[in-house]
């Protein structure tokens, strides 16, 4: 009996329960349930008595294990949260650079204060070249790990980060960590990925970086390749995982082809790699399987996968409990289980269609299976968590997954020891890195075109998707409750799924959100206006900050979800990064027509980006110099040429839209001078709904404004930010004139028919 999985299904299930629906206070009055609930094993008979046992106790232990965690070690933690320190601290971490800032992480060292690990952002930029090893006096104004953006988040915590922080003024170093041999494996992942990107070409370089060492940065700045491995499903290629484990394992056995040998020089390798990836937790589980299956038949014990994953699972949650809320670990979990539950299933039923053929055609096949089976596995647990955490599903991932997967296999085995050449001798490196790089250049081009095949993902921000979903695990379940004697039999459930999933797409596209709408789309602290015929898309201003999502990916969302397959008029009111920094990532989904510019626009790198991509991909731009009247449709579209200043915000351009009996207006990062203008210049009247200027900004919304046009609503385009918008004073005048305001940052996105008076 596997008492070992049985153990980690009680465990796994009081840390889920505590993380996400027991308060804290309430923990160890579960347990003792838990461990009371146990006594009904001895109601049953042997079996049933053990799993009954051994589950229920796990499961107390579990909630004990979990309270216990919390108030020793991320309580005292958060005792320091809103203090302002001078402290003592070691870097732990190489030390990333963002937008604007850069992060490190620390370990604090002071006597008197929880040794705990610190995510440190630094935007004083007092860090300097700080490195792995050095012992700071740091400045640092504590805040809580449970927060990200301004909202409630599992990322740090589960991560083993139990507080973040902010730089001050001061910066010292007093010293270095003289055990360097314990960072050894930091030091070589650093110089590791530097090789890798002098070794091969600069096409895929951040490719390959990212699928050796886990490190995307570079890879993310790759918008177009980024969302079609997104769209095509291929993203776990380059998120570190299990995968890349057996990769190394089946690289060693290559050379070694003994068992005894592979374990003595696999293990420590694996254990590297792992440490050199920052321990993620599917990579650590990943290891903790290889280790167990190498180690077995040393032992002279029988390897079991469903024990060996609960052995990973236990010591990952016994390490940090608050890991159950990481989305690297579920994913990796659930994939894994699939693999061992259902691929064998399929891969057995498939293999009978291809026995008895020749041997070089069944090999294929049998590649072929392994692949498709796997990949089957792999989605059967973790669609719904990506359909939860994501919100959307690669309806092309098992094509991509055959097409590509053995490709970069291959890529990924080469690689390593095409870096130990090129350490020795680069010239031979560097041209054996080449050869390969040809591997990852037909994976590119595969995503690409994947990624453009109609319907590549499907969005559960749509409520129809999210029921199909929904009906889709009940077809399938369903019958292998009653499958009886006769086997389970999956051919019609599967027929049921394939048959609706079109019908899905085309209601979707045809029928919903069709007509007339104005939607403002939740971007974080930015802006991103949608407005909507039966026939036409119209994009304002596409941008975000202060968000775990780019703003680009937000709108994309929002449209592909509602069946818009391309951007007729997009229209950006300037380009400053807070209205354009998701421009780029929106044209790597879908094709944007035509973009609208005021003519004597400040020049940014933004800016220059969006109007070199226009260029590349003939979008055709037209620069707003005066007042311009364009139709779309049944939407008009009335863009007042830049009537401000000399400051840039008040330099754009603003717009007025008109659906016949529904107006509109957005003003931009305009202030009240130059709303002042617009409304002494152009006798627009009363309007339905304004988006209210400089995503709630004191200094816009003015009481000319408001007075003078007398909108009944208004959406405001806001979300995290240290500049206090939106501003009391601005909310207060638009409650004292009794007008409906919706926020992005309290209702997400925001949509209101035009014509009808509901958001």
């Amino acid at each position: 009996m596997r008492k070992l999985m049985f153990a980690a299904i009680g465990f796994t299930a009081a840390l889920t329960a505590a993380h996400y629906l027991i308060p804290f206070e309430l923990i160890l009055y579960f347990a003792v349930g838990a461990a009371v609930f146990s006594a009904l094993g001895f109601l049953f008979r042997s079996k049933a008595r053990m799993v009954i046992l051994i589950t229920f106790i796990a499961c107390a232990f579990g909630f004990i294990w979990c309270f216990a965690h919390e108030a020793v070690f991320i309580r005292p933690a958060e005792e320091l949260i809103g203090k302002t320190l001078v402290v003592e601290a070691r870097v732990i971490d190489t030390p990333k650079n963002g937008d604007g800032y850069s992060s490190v992480a620390l370990k604090l060292t002071e006597d008197g204060l929880p040794g705990c690990k610190v995510l440190v952002s630094d935007y004083n930029d007092v860090l300097g070249n700080v490195c792995t090893g050095d012992i700071l006096e740091i400045e640092l104004e504590f805040r809580s790990a449970r927060v990200r953006y301004g909202v409630e988040d599992d990322y740090y915590l589960s991560s083993g980060i139990f507080l973040r922080a902010y730089t001050g003024e001061s910066c010292i170093i007093v010293g270095h960590r003289t055990a360097e041999i314990l960072d050894f494996h930091k030091v070589a992942a650093a110089k590791l990925k530097d090789h890798i990107l002098a070794l091969f070409p600069e096409d895929v370089a951040p490719l390959m970086k990212a699928l050796l060492t886990g490190d995307k940065s570079e890879f993310y700045q790759d918008d177009s390749l980024y969302v079609a491995m997104k769209l095509a499903g291929l993203s776990h290629i380059i998120a570190v995982s299990g995968m890349h484990v057996s990769f190394i394992i089946s690289l060693i056995s290559v050379f070694t082809g003994r068992r005894r040998i592979t374990a003595f020089l696999g293990l420590p390798l694996v254990w590297f790699f792992a440490a050199m990836t920052g321990f993620s937790p599917s990579v650590t589980r990943a290891s903790l399987m290889i280790s167990l299956m190498l180690i077995a038949p040393i032992l002279h014990r029988e390897n079991d996968s469903p024990t060996s994953l609960s052995a990973a699972l236990l010591i990952i949650l016994l390490i940090n409990p608050q890991a159950i809320g990481s989305i690297s670990l579920q994913l990796s979990f659930a994939a894994m289980a699939g693999i061992l539950m259902v691929t064998p299933r399929i891969y057995k039923a498939a293999a009978k269609l291809y026995s008895g053929k020749g041997k070089l055609l069944f090999t294929a096949l049998k590649c072929i299976n392994g692949v498709i089976s796997s990949s089957i596995g792999a989605l059967v647990f973790t669609t719904p968590l990506a359909a939860l955490h994501f919100g959307y599903i690669p309806l092309y991932s098992v094509i991509s997954n055959l097409l590509c997967l053995w490709v970069m296999s291959i890529a990924f085995m080469a690689s390593y020891p095409i870096c130990l050449v090129g350490a020795l001798y680069f010239p031979l490196g560097e041209a054996l890195a080449w050869l390969v790089a040809w591997l990852p250049r037909y994976t590119i081009l595969a995503v690409k075109l994947i990624a453009c095949l109609p319907w590549a993902a499907l969005y559960t921000s749509s409520n129809l998707a999210a029921w199909w979903l929904i009906f889709a695990y009940l077809v399938l379940i369903t019958p292998w409750f009653f499958r009886g004697g006769r086997g389970y039999r999956p051919i019609i459930p599967i027929c049921c799924c394939l048959i609706t999933l079109p019908i899905v797409l085309y209601i979707s596209s045809s029928v919903i959100d069709k007509g007339p709408s104005v939607s403002a789309i939740d971007v974080g602290q930015g802006q991103c206006i949608a407005a909507l015929t039966d026939n036409a898309t119209v994009l304002i201003d596409c941008c975000g900050r202060g968000s775990a999502e780019n703003a680009g990916d937000c709108a994309a969302e929002f449209l592909l979800s509602r069946g818009r397959r391309e951007v007729d008029l997009m229209i950006l009111t300037h380009l400053h990064d807070d209205h354009a920094n998701g421009v780029i990532r929106l044209m790597s989904y879908m094709d944007v027509k035509r973009i609208v510019l005021p003519e004597e626009c400040e020049a940014t790198e933004i800016g220059d980006s969006i109007i070199e991509l226009c260029y590349d991909n003939n979008t055709e731009i037209n620069y707003i110099s005066e007042n311009t009247l364009i139709r779309m449709d049944e939407l008009a579209l009335d863009i007042f040429a830049p009537i401000g200043s000399e400051d840039p915000n008040e330099k754009g351009i603003l717009v007025l839209g008109d659906y016949g009996d529904f107006e509109f207006l957005v003003t931009g990062d305009a202030g009240s001078g130059t709303e002042k203008q617009l409304v002494s210049f152009y006798p627009i009247g009363d309007i339905d709904l304004l988006v209210a200027g400089h995503h709630g900004s004191k200094y816009s919304t003015s009481d000319e404004l408001l007075d003078s046009m007398r909108p009944e609503t208004a959406f405001i385009s806001v979300g995290m930010n240290s500049y206090g918008h939106p501003t009391d004073e601005v909310l207060q005048r638009l409650y004292s004139r009794g007008i409906d305001v919706y926020r992005t940052d309290k209702n997400g996105n925001i949509t209101i028919m035009a014509g009808n008076s509901h958001g």
